[in-house]
């Protein structure tokens, strides 16, 4: 029992003289207390924003934060819990009475929540100039996070790198821009323990190899081993980002603080009274009085690293620091063991990426992580197809009516199969992949949309075309589900670079070579070719305006049909939903995981109900008294909605809104429409080339619409 209790004190005393003795042995000092850079030196941080993790008060992330508030910086207190991030950010304004802070929860044992509070961070729309990742557990029991990860590593590290990559795109767009990730002299741990181990003194496995992180640590874990191979990953961490940042005014780099008098060591603590007593307690706790600094010198180290402008003029990037001065990293950290954990760290988190789809994350990858470009190029993009698809549409419909559906059919999957083929090939290639975009938008937009609604009035008509069209709408929420999951498990290669987001593309071109195989072998042409046009064609055929004729040579109750659907379709989703996220955001104040279950359960319900009540209302009501109930449905709904800003009511008015939703309240008149253009001699290819058109515009007019009138009404 002596021998045990004695190594119980030893344990405890390497835990505080450890950092010292390594400090020494690495740095070749001890640590400076006269360092020449103190708060002082801080430069004003007027209109800078930084995140600070591990806020707690007397904790040197909280002096962080206290420190930039008070040089004008607007700080965001990171914290896992409510109450301390709170107690925090109440200490820091009676310390800064003007600062402009904030507390926003993040617990970065959780990947799920470390990636929601990127997202309610982003929702702000502000700039990121500091990130300083400077939360950490230390030396506690064996214990998984709700990832099934080792705790220590997952906290301390992993954590860390999620966030710092979720927030880059800010970093990138606010630059120059700074990334401070705290580590420790215990970064020198498993070196150290890997020489103890050459005489049998130690078990070192698995100090530094990264193979076991969740359960299968166990066996092997040690408290302080652990916590030395989680601070080793901050050192490793930073200098593979640094690499990645190449270029960039992104300046990431690594410090020890030094030994700081906080709540850190806790379970040592704790384990010291439990082996030893009291006694020994007092004693370790008067010892760490003794050597250890307090908080706000203890913090200094970071505020250098974030603030200084020493850091932008020498470029100090991808550097280890102690007391505001250069350290060297542990011999450890070679580049293959910090490529082999970036390696490990990416595929762990990879899933948390899928807030965002693949196309929108290949054109920031190939705009450098600029996240404007990225979005003036992807709206450049849309824009020019949207002006194409008025021409292809047209000329397409036209041309169908004369050969037949079956080939445009065709036109959709065989150009998927030949742009993402493409795209695969050459994903860095930024100008070739926007042009391989617009391409693909028009002709799969064409091939779906106005070809799919051609056959169905080949072969339906009146009230069972109306049936066919809302099966069609059914079937597309379905796959619209779906599609994140089949995308997530491609994307779980890598998250991010363009040679690991191809692989979502050559999925695309093998899913378009089945989807082609089956319209060549199985799909039947629809229109009789005794019913195809023979007129010849002309250049009215690219007119993007055709759709004119429609009220100059068809009948007022065609005029009045087309009329009504168009503006129903001022209704769909994809053109209230910009107004609808402000509303929800700015006055329901949903979380971003609020947000995302609400999308998810429409979704289901829309997709339900176009599957049954959808349905039977069709085969039951006349096309005006379905038409009549969906719309007064909604207009209820709508109206119901914005007499307050209520959850409750938010919600339980999307019943109602079920049957016609996304503009589907216009289903049953566009079937009775596409009978009396027929009747008339307009071509069903061509007449859905002009629905669609006219939809394409009332998609262009509606959003803009809504904005100006949300915009004027909050001025009110």
């Amino acid at each position: 029992m002596g021998c045990l209790r004695l190594c119980a004190v030893l344990v405890a005393l390497l835990a505080v003289l450890g950092p010292i003795c390594l400090s020494a042995a690495a740095d070749g000092k001890f640590w400076d207390l006269l360092a020449t850079w103190d708060t002082t030196d801080i430069p004003d941080l007027s209109g800078k924003v930084a995140i600070v993790t591990g806020p707690t008060v007397n904790g040197i992330g909280f002096e962080s934060a206290v420190e930039m508030a008070r040089k004008g910086a607007q700080v965001i207190l990171a914290g896992r819990s409510d109450s301390k991030g709170q107690e925090a950010l109440s200490q820091l304004l009676q310390r800064v009475p003007d600062a402009k802070a904030e507390f926003m929860k993040l617990d970065l044992g959780s990947l799920k929540q470390v990636k929601e509070f990127a997202l309610n961070f982003k929702a702000k729309h502000l700039p990121l100039h500091i990130l300083m990742n400077s939360a950490g557990i230390m030396a506690n029991p064996f214990t998984l996070t709700v990832d099934k990860l080792e705790s220590q590593f997952a906290t301390n590290h992993l954590g860390h790198f999620l966030l710092t990559k979720l927030l880059l795109p800010e970093l990138e767009a606010s630059a120059p821009s700074r990334i401070v990730t705290v580590s420790s002299a215990a970064a020198f741990f498993p070196e150290m323990m890997a020489k103890l181990e050459m005489f049998g003194l130690i078990n070192a496995a698995p100090a530094a190899d990264f193979d076991k992180l969740g359960q299968d640590y166990e066996a092997d874990y040690h408290p302080f081993k652990a916590y030395g191979r989680s601070k080793l990953a901050n050192v490793l961490f930073t200098r593979a980002l640094d690499r990645r940042l190449s270029g960039k005014k992104i300046f990431a780099n690594v410090c020890h603080p030094g030994g700081i008098m906080t709540n850190l060591p806790k379970h040592v603590q704790q384990t010291t009274e439990e082996s030893m007593g009291s006694r020994w307690r007092y004693l370790l706790d008067e010892l760490m009085q003794l050597v250890m600094l307090a908080p706000p010198r203890g913090a200094i180290t970071q505020l250098y690293l974030a603030t200084a402008p020493d850091i932008e003029e020498k470029g100090v990037r991808g550097q280890r620091e102690a007391q505001a001065r250069h350290a060297s990293p542990p011999k450890f950290s070679t580049e293959q063991l910090e490529e082999k954990l970036w390696s490990i760290s990416e595929k762990l988190v990879a899933q948390h990426f899928i807030f965002a789809q693949s196309e929108p994350r290949l054109f920031l990858s190939l705009c450098d992580q600029d996240a404007a470009a990225a979005t003036r190029l992807l709206g450049n993009t849309s824009g020019v197809v949207g002006l194409l698809s008025l021409v292809v549409n047209q000329a397409g419909g036209k041309l169908s009516d004369r050969i037949g559906r079956k080939p445009g059919f065709l036109v959709g999957p065989l150009s998927n199969v030949l742009l993402g083929w493409c795209v695969f090939k050459n994903a860095k290639n930024r100008w070739l992949v926007a042009v391989c975009r617009i391409l693909r938008l028009i002709l799969t937009t064409f091939s779906n949309t106005v070809m799919c609604n051609a056959a169905l009035a080949d072969v339906c008509s009146s009230n069972e075309l109306a049936l066919a069209m809302s099966r069609i709408q059914t079937a597309t929420g379905l796959a619209m589900l779906l599609t994140p999951f089949i995308e997530g498990r491609i994307l779980m290669f890598s998250p991010s670079s363009p040679s690991a987001i191809r692989y979502v593309y050559a999925a695309m071109a093998t899913i378009a070579a089945v989807h082609a195989m089956f319209v060549a072998t199985q799909l039947e042409e629809t229109l009789d070719p005794t019913k195809r046009t023979t007129a010849k064609l002309t250049l009215s055929v690219i007119n993007p305006f055709g759709f004119v004729r429609l009220f100059s040579e068809g009948t007022k109750a065609l005029q009045k049909l087309v009329a009504i659907t168009t503006l129903q379709m001022f209704l769909e989703g994809k053109n209230l939903s910009d107004v609808i996220q402000t509303w929800i955001r700015d006055h329901l104040k949903w979380s971003v995981t609020q947000v995302r279950n609400f999308i998810v359960g429409y979704g289901l319900l829309c997709t339900g109900t176009g599957a049954s009540a959808t349905p039977w209302m069709l085969r039951n009501l006349s096309a005006r008294g379905f038409t009549t109930a969906t719309n007064l449905l909604n207009a209820a709904a709508f109206g119901l909605r914005g007499l307050a800003p209520s959850s409750w009511l938010f919600l339980t008015m999307m019943v109602p809104m079920l049957p016609g939703v996304n503009g589907a309240s216009a289903t049953a008149l566009k079937a009775v429409a596409q009978d009396i253009a027929t009747n008339q001699g307009f071509g069903k290819g061509e007449f859905s080339a002009w629905v669609n058109n006219l939809r394409a515009l009332a998609g262009s007019v509606a959003p803009v619409l809504y904005g100006q009138v949300y915009a004027a009404a909050e001025k009110r």
